[in-house]
């Protein structure tokens, strides 16, 4: 899905416990970098950063648990 007003394609993967979202920029035959937010933030924060990556890179930009789209804990166990 891409996001409106953005280059971003969004995507989601499920683990055991919970759904984590992730969001990519540029092309899949580049070499990938991952980008990882800090406490406060989600994936949307790398936008900027990760646009100007995507001319030389397949950027990923991940939601950490109970950060943007991504599910919470169940147990709330962080």
């Amino acid at each position: 899905m891409n996001l409106s007003g953005s280059s971003a394609t969004a995507h989601a993967f499920d683990l055991p416990t919970h759904r984590l979202r992730y969001l990519t920029w540029g092309s899949a035959d580049r070499p990938p970098i991952v980008l990882i937010h800090g406490g406060l933030d989600n994936a949307e924060t790398w936008e900027d950063v990760a646009l100007r990556l995507s001319h030389k890179f397949h950027v990923f930009a991940l939601d950490l648990r109970g950060h943007g789209d991504s599910d919470w804990s169940s147990t709330g166990d962080y």
